[in-house]
């Protein structure tokens, strides 16, 4: 199995598809627990090549070496697959997996991880438990211990509660968990569910050591106003937009994806050294 075979072409706009010799392209990383598809809303204006990030595929390549394998494994294999100069784009745990592997030095500790174009890091915390020295952001730890037993419990339930959570906040909630439930895993994918769900406590996130590994590298965070799992501490660059949405899951609100798709492209434009 080849490294690539982690990235699945998404379904875009036609006139998004540009000329494979000039069409940018861009890696999408999903939140825990869904698929690349929930990204699918937002690619109708964004040109280029777009491919997602399959995580059942990429928990197989996983396993091959470790039967458990933990964050620091996930983001090399990442490195291993990313063959494009690339804009990056994750939401929650995928802005997570992408800015580590793009802040980490590749195994020979000489050159940067990988050649990136961009970074655009969605709902997506410097950390995602609380800290003693941030309680304001991030998860309550307690609640997250929680969570994670009731996975193992009630999975399906557990899912859908998630769901609930993810959009709370938003105006359209019930519509949103709809939207979000069509591109959710289910229980079926238990241990990628545990493995990757304790992912989310395994990193730690710094965009001095971005910008060292990635010098002059546009990068945009995007945070809502009333996200339940309060995520915060990464930063744009070159003034792009900061904040947008209500709730964690603002990728799909209705009324925030025009501007986060105007964000998008504002960072197409800074990528190539063209700033509008």
């Amino acid at each position: 199995m080849n490294p690539a075979d982690i990235w699945q072409p998404l379904a875009a706009a036609p006139h998004s598809q540009s000329s494979a010799d000039t069409s940018p392209v861009w890696y999408w990383l999903p939140g825990w627990g869904f698929k690349a598809t929930v990204f699918e809303p937002l690619l109708s204006r964004l040109p280029g090549v777009h491919l997602g990030l399959d995580y059942p595929v990429f928990y197989q390549q996983l396993t091959r070496f470790n039967s458990t394998p933990v964050c620091s494994d996930a983001t090399r294999l990442l490195q291993q697959s990313a063959t494009a100069d690339a804009i990056w784009v994750g939401w929650s745990l995928g802005g997570a997996l992408a800015h580590a592997a793009l802040s980490q030095p590749q195994a020979q500790q000489t050159k940067p991880a990988i050649s990136a174009r961009a970074l655009c890091t969605m709902a997506t915390g410097h950390h995602f438990l609380s800290q003693p020295t941030a309680p304001q952001q991030g998860m309550d730890a307690a609640a997250f211990t929680g969570f994670r037993n009731s996975l193992e419990r009630f999975p399906a339930k557990t899912l859908k509660r998630f769901l609930a959570l993810c959009c709370q906040g938003a105006e359209q909630a019930r519509s949103n968990m709809t939207t979000l439930a069509n591109a959710q895993l289910d229980s079926t994918q238990a241990a990628l569910l545990a493995t990757s769900l304790d992912w989310l406590t395994q990193y730690q996130l710094d965009d001095a050591q971005l910008d060292k590994q990635q010098p002059g590298m546009p990068r945009l965070a995007c945070y809502s106003q009333q996200d339940a799992l309060r995520p915060a501490g990464l930063t744009s660059s070159h003034g792009l937009l900061a904040e947008a949405g209500q709730s964690h899951a603002l990728l799909v609100e209705e009324t925030t994806i025009p501007s986060l798709q105007d964000a998008l492209l504002q960072l197409l434009d800074h990528s190539a050294g063209t700033p509008q």
